[in-house]
């Protein structure tokens, strides 16, 4: 099944829907919709084939080069240990020396929002692929996770869920327009 669904590109309906799940960056009791990480709830089956692809092509860009050596995050055989200790040397080299040693650190506002379908295009191996994985997030209804929706999925199923006003026996969700999915494979490496 899931090698059929591969070789003819098929995106199941079930795969057309997803949870928005907000998570806060803060202390939950000081979060404001700022302070908040909208992470996605996917289909398993989903993440497992797209996982499949991603590793295939990460493998392709380590084979190649494509990435430079400082890259270490969502690479094989590479962990946060190594930039670690080469700051943690360089801190203890400084305070030896009495040098000063200066750093940043900074966390791009909406990193994963705000990047538009066809720079994600370009960033795949080939465009067939890079087509099949947009195109599972173009046509996704995001469904913030409320009591609500969640009631309306055990009770009514996936058709309670439209792009319409909430009501007693729907649920209202939205297309994204740009960026990636929190939550999805691809997106740490996209």
């Amino acid at each position: 099944m899931v090698t059929e669904i591969w070789k003819e590109k098929i995106i199941p309906q079930c795969w057309n829907q997803k949870w928005l799940c907000p998570k806060p960056k803060v202390d939950p009791e000081e979060a404001t919709l700022q302070g908040l990480r909208p992470l996605n709830l996917l289909e398993t089956p989903r993440k497992i084939l797209i996982g499949l692809v991603v590793n295939r092509i990460t493998r392709i860009w380590e084979r190649r080069g494509v990435l430079s050596n400082s890259q270490y995050g969502f690479r094989p055989q590479r962990s946060c240990e190594v930039p670690t200790i080469q700051a943690l040397n360089a801190q203890e080299e400084a305070e030896e020396s009495g040098t000063e040693i200066h750093g940043s650190s900074s966390d791009i506002k909406q990193a994963f929002d705000t990047v538009p379908k066809s720079v994600r295009i370009m960033s795949w191996v080939s465009s067939n692929v890079a087509n099949y994985i947009i195109d599972l997030n173009r046509h996704c209804l995001i469904i913030p996770l409320t009591p609500h929706a969640r009631l309306l999925r055990q009770t009514v199923g996936i058709q309670a869920f439209t792009t319409d006003s909430t009501t007693e026996t729907t649920a209202q969700g939205f297309y994204g327009a740009t960026g990636f999915s929190q939550g999805a494979t691809p997106s740490p490496s996209n």
